[in-house]
């Protein structure tokens, strides 16, 4: 059962596979600055919002059904190419479109024959 994607990459729980995220954090954050004024409490203005921001982990594991070449492919695709996506999740559009900005890799699990069998994958996705 699906439960969502971004771009090309999908989110799915079933019997045969798992490929899901977890620990997802979305980041707004509004800029102010203070103007000191003498003899007198400072003065707040507000200057505008940064981009949001999107982190999420997924867990890329041959135990549970899923190539994590495959999936680690896409995600450095959809990187390198600076390619624009909706996030949906259980079919609500989450903010608009997002782009890569970061992706971290920690290796778990490698066979001898050099497959990577399990990684922990940390996406940082950036707002348009």
């Amino acid at each position: 059962m699906q439960i969502g994607a971004f771009g090309n990459v999908a989110f799915y729980v079933s019997s045969q596979a798992t490929q899901t995220f977890q620990k997802m954090t979305w980041t707004s954050k509004a800029n102010f600055h203070q103007h000191k004024v003498h003899g007198d409490d400072a003065v707040l203005e507000f200057i505008g919002f940064d981009k949001d921001k999107l982190t999420f982990e997924m867990r890329l594991d041959a135990a549970l059904g899923v190539n994590p070449r495959k999936a680690l492919n896409q995600l450095q695709w959809m990187y390198r190419s600076r390619y624009g996506s909706p996030l949906v999740i259980d079919n609500m559009l989450i903010g608009g479109w997002w782009h890569i900005e970061s992706i971290s890799r920690d290796i778990k699990t490698v066979l001898g024959d050099g497959f990577i069998a399990c990684v922990i994958v940390k996406v940082t996705l950036v707002g348009d």
